[in-house]
């Protein structure tokens, strides 16, 4: 049978350059459409904002949510269509067509370590696993390590860091590739790690991961840029790990 879509609600999004935007189905049978058919973690929906001819296919950025909603985080990409278009133009109140989930990235709680590599709103699907680990009282260990541009796009450090505040099997290492933001990111939050966490790194994810080996005992999750998912996947071979301890979204050209 062919996915049944299912409508949402926009009932908030936050700025604009730094993502995201949250949507949540109305009340009754809509409320339990979208997020009963969600698995722990994080699965693939096709998304159909209220833009004319805008399709996307978005990682939910949190678990499954007895209250109706999803949570989507979409960054606007120079040139980019869909993408623009989602944060230039979708407003709350707008209502968006959910297709079934399908796919996506999971952890094994009994597979061993994990290793996350997230570059920019890639860090959506690796959030919901991360919150939904939070179920447990113990869990492997996961070093996730966030990648953006400049540190302002690290946009989501504040949950991680407070998650991991609070759970002592996760550990988060910020990396930019450049050392300080643009003048356009004046008004951004602050990204200095709070005392005792990890400190942000300067370099590619690729190479700042693979700096500290190949990570070959842990599962390992990759997701964000095709450009980007590509090289660390190759460099993490290349140092040793697995190919089939690692996962990633399907790639497009």
């Amino acid at each position: 049978m062919p996915p049944t879509p299912m409508s949402g609600r926009l009932v908030g999004r936050y700025g604009d350059r730094a993502p995201a935007g949250i949507a949540r189905p109305g009340g009754g049978a809509a409320a339990a459409g979208p997020t009963a058919a969600l698995s722990p973690g994080p699965v693939r929906q096709r998304v159909d904002p209220a833009v004319p001819a805008t399709v996307a296919i978005l990682d939910p950025a949190i678990p499954p949510d007895d209250n109706g909603g999803i949570e989507f985080h979409v960054r606007a990409v120079p040139g980019g269509l869909v993408s623009t278009a989602i944060v230039g133009e979708t407003r709350p109140g707008d209502r968006w067509r959910l297709s079934s989930p399908h796919g996506g990235l999971q952890v094994d709680r009994d597979g061993g370590d994990v290793l996350m590599v997230a570059g920019s709103t890639g860090l959506a699907p690796l959030r919901s696993i991360i919150m939904d680990l939070t179920r447990w009282g113990e869990n492997p260990r996961v070093h996730v390590f966030f990648g953006g541009r400049y540190p302002c796009e690290l946009y989501d450090l504040p949950t991680l860091w407070q998650i991991a505040a609070h759970n002592p099997w996760l550990s988060v290492s910020p990396v930019s590739e450049y050392t300080a933001n643009p003048a356009w990111a004046s008004e951004y939050p602050d990204v200095t790690p709070p005392r005792g966490l990890h400190v942000r790194q300067t370099g590619r994810l690729p190479e700042v991961v693979t700096k500290y080996g190949s990570w070959s005992d842990r599962q390992i999750l990759i997701c964000g840029g095709p450009e980007m998912v590509r090289a660390t996947k190759a460099a993490l071979i290349a140092k040793g790990a697995p190919p089939e301890r690692i996962q990633h979204d399907p790639l497009c050209s």
